[in-house]
């Protein structure tokens, strides 16, 4: 990061808010404090809230098929003939 301060852009993602840091880096507060410091200097902070996009998909699926479906999502009970 040093190197690339001030002479790129960076796009940084995370999901611990800022005064959890310190836990992210074994508790050394003074750290995280020095980390943040140098990576939110001339920064855009943009704060995204709501559920995740990437998500959406995979937390229907971790539920198990909808009711009255299998877990191909075809109908429970019907016939209908696969390829082979």
């Amino acid at each position: 990061m040093s190197h690339l301060y001030t002479r790129t852009a960076v796009a940084l993602t995370t999901n611990v808010a800022f005064d959890a840091w310190g836990r992210v880096f074994g508790g050394d507060e003074v750290l995280a404090a020095a980390i943040l410091d140098r990576l939110l200097h001339h920064s855009h902070v943009f704060h995204i809230t709501g559920p995740s996009y990437r998500m959406k998909d995979k937390l229907g699926s971790l539920a198990g098929p909808a009711p009255g479906r299998d877990a191909a999502g075809d109908a429970a009970g019907g016939t209908h003939a696969r390829g082979t």
